[in-house]
């Protein structure tokens, strides 16, 4: 079956385990659509403020990790958190109370000298390997020329990706293996290292908290500054959302039909189901080929199907409500994802040449989720379901950020 072909019967078998607390956010006060607006804007720029006055508290470069705030957590855990429900007290009081919780220690790392006349970061060589079998790469070092002419990619060296991700808690640590020395990162990064390696060829990847000597402060505070360079030279900049959860999984099933079905292959348009062509119209509007294919660096403007949805409401069956109805309610919650509240996204996301969303095996360009979310915005407002929830502002937020890249990425 192709990707995003998700069935009738797979989501209302699985309706009982996503997030109720749709209801809830769609029943609060109405939001004025310009005032969203202006508000997710203030949002975005704050933060776009906030990483050119160097003012960051996200828990990436410069951070203490060991003191991240509790009350972050909480927001993570809580308001932000995706379809996961609590386990039972009979399975959460199993741990031991004497249980030894701490850490076993692990030999220091050495980074190879780092010429800053020649050499302006370093990036890793993930060698291919499959899930479950360890992580192992090698420490190369990313010439100043490779960032100083983005444009050119005539050698290997200048084809990396640059991930772009969220540190989280770094315990239990994990080992991986670099220059056949043991490294310790957080569970999210060791997940996202397991995803986006190859099977069978090796790939370059610039990832902050390996590249980086953290512990060699000046050296640390010196590449800061030349992280702008870093992801606007790398080919693509790989944005790990964390793994899926069910609610999540099934939005990006939705994402990739959308992705499949504005392409320009017919094979692969012909290649969707009638089951998943139809769950994706139903959360983003009617699909023809009018819509045509997507292309990156695209903002969260006006696309060419809007013209397909003017003055049409949509007559929605009592089933299409309910569909509606609870993808609506994961995509929201996708984009409550913390990676979207990290002032280093903006960073990330304007100066990237090209962006893929991966979440678990799954994945869409950037520009994807972007259009998408556009025309089911639009879709809800025709159907008189308020797209803003004073709650969750990450719809305003991402929104706001993908124009901004659209403004600073067009031709002056």
């Amino acid at each position: 079956m192709p990707r995003g072909n998700i069935m009738l019967d797979e989501l209302f078998a699985h309706v009982d385990s996503l997030d109720q607390d749709a209801e809830r956010v769609w029943n609060e006060r109405e939001v004025d659509p310009e005032e969203a607006a202006r508000f997710g804007e203030r949002l975005a720029l704050r933060m776009f403020d906030q990483f050119l006055n160097g003012d960051i508290d996200d828990d990436k470069v410069g951070s203490d990790i060991e003191g991240e705030d509790e009350e972050e957590n909480e927001r993570e855990e809580g308001q932000h958190s995706d379809t996961d429900s609590q386990l039972p007290n009979s399975v959460s009081n199993l741990k031991p109370s004497n249980a030894d919780t701490s850490e076993p220690s692990t030999p220091k790392f050495t980074y190879p000298p780092l010429d800053r006349s020649q050499y302006v970061s370093r990036l890793i060589l993930l060698h291919p390997g499959t899930q479950p079998y360890e992580i192992t790469c090698s420490l190369l070092h990313l010439p100043l020329s490779t960032v100083s002419n983005p444009d050119t990619k005539d050698d290997e060296i200048s084809r990396y990706i640059a991930l772009s991700y969220v540190w989280g808690p770094q315990s239990p640590q994990r080992i991986i293996t670099i220059n056949n020395q043991p490294f310790p990162v957080g569970p999210n990064l060791y997940s996202a290292l397991q995803h986006i390696r190859l099977e069978h060829a090796p790939r370059l990847v610039w990832v902050d908290a390996i590249c980086i000597n953290q512990a060699d402060i000046e050296e640390r505070n010196w590449q800061v500054s030349k992280m702008g360079l870093i992801y606007r030279a790398a080919e693509s900049v790989v944005a790990w959302m964390g793994e899926a959860t069910r609610g999540a999984g099934m939005i990006f099933q939705c994402l990739e039909t959308f992705e499949d079905l504005t392409s320009s292959d017919q094979e692969i348009v012909d290649s969707v189901s009638p089951d998943a062509k139809r769950i994706c119209e139903i959360i983003f509007g009617p699909i023809s080929s009018t819509l045509g294919t997507l292309h990156d660096g695209d903002g969260g403007g006006k696309d060419a199907g809007e013209e397909e949805r003017k003055g049409e409401k949509e007559v929605f069956t009592e089933e299409d409500k309910q569909i509606a109805h609870i993808l609506w309610s994961q995509l929201d919650l996708l984009l409550e994802r913390k990676l979207f509240w990290r002032s280093w996204i903006v960073q990330e996301i304007v100066l990237a040449r090209s962006i893929t969303l991966l979440c678990s095996h799954h994945s869409v360009s950037y520009t994807t989720l972007t259009h998408a979310l556009s025309r089911a915005c639009a879709l809800r407002e025709s159907v008189g379901i308020q797209s803003y929830s004073p709650s969750r502002t990450g719809i305003m937020k991402f929104l706001s950020i993908s124009s901004l890249r659209t403004e600073m990425r067009e031709p002056s």
